[in-house]
């Protein structure tokens, strides 16, 4: 059960997949929240 949850994770070979999950997921709402600032820029500047 504990793998599914995740904290299994860190004792398996598969901890290097987590963590690049994890950066990939913190890129993805970094990019998200870029584009949402410049949205409303936009919007701002109108």
């Amino acid at each position: 059960m504990n793998n599914i949850m995740g904290y299994g994770y860190m004792n398996s070979g598969s901890a290097w997949f987590y963590s690049f999950a994890m950066l990939l997921m913190m890129i993805v709402w970094l990019v998200v929240g870029v584009l949402a600032a410049a949205w409303l820029w936009k919007q701002i500047k109108k």
